[in-house]
């Protein structure tokens, strides 16, 4: 028997019992906390794991996404190699001179494969591409099919000529050269030849004035 305060024989309050019980529940509640502490730390754990995969999957996104941004950059570049710019002071990178001649409209400037000037524009109804460089004589590549035996020869000044071509489908073809630089001028539409030719030597007058005022 505990022992504690006591009426008429009867225990009021048992303190060793008492005692028995606060150990007790002392012992349960730091069981407890070690419990509950050690879950908190292991909860802690897997949550900084999650947090650790989710940056690392995140950051794997990020990098696979800038390397196929990339990749459809250069595929782009590659499949169309024509970059358009703003006027023909763009030119001075591939060593061109060209302009487009009066009347012209819509006119558009390129730069081909980093090293061929282009201006495509209208004149009196049909479209023309207009090309120089200093880089290669190869201006239009497979853009003409031409009939070997149609050609002819216009005369430009200071010892100029353009020998000009058909291709099958009645378009125009003038080639000629100026000091290092390679010129072209091609439509695909069917346009008058002494139409061609008057604008064919306008240009080829305007590509010795070009050059001279650089």
């Amino acid at each position: 028997m505990g022992f504690g305060l006591e009426k008429d024989g009867e225990i009021l309050y048992d303190w060793e019992e008492r005692a028995k019980t606060s150990v007790m529940e002392k012992n349960n509640t730091e069981e407890w906390r070690k419990r509950a502490f050690g879950l908190e730390k292991k909860k802690g754990r897997k949550d900084m794991r999650k947090i650790l995969q989710l940056t690392f999957i995140f950051i794997f996104l990020l990098g696979t996404l800038a390397g196929c941004t990339k990749k459809q950059e250069e595929i782009k570049e590659v499949s169309n190699p024509m970059k358009e710019v703003e006027g023909n002071q763009a030119f001075r990178e591939v060593g061109a001179y060209i302009e487009v001649p009066a009347g012209a409209q819509d006119s558009k400037y390129y730069i081909v494969d980093k090293k061929i000037a282009e201006i495509i524009f209208v004149f009196n109804d049909a479209e023309y591409s207009y090309r120089s460089s200093n880089k290669t004589e190869d201006l239009e590549g497979e853009t003409a099919k031409l009939e070997e035996d149609q050609s002819r020869t216009v005369q430009g000044n200071k010892d100029q000529e353009a020998t000009v071509q058909t291709d099958v489908q009645g378009g125009q073809l003038a080639l000629w050269q100026y000091e290092d630089n390679s010129y072209s001028l091609y439509t695909e539409d069917e346009v008058p030849t002494e139409v061609f030719d008057s604008l064919c030597r306008e240009l080829m007058t305007d590509s010795i004035s070009q050059q001279a005022g650089v």
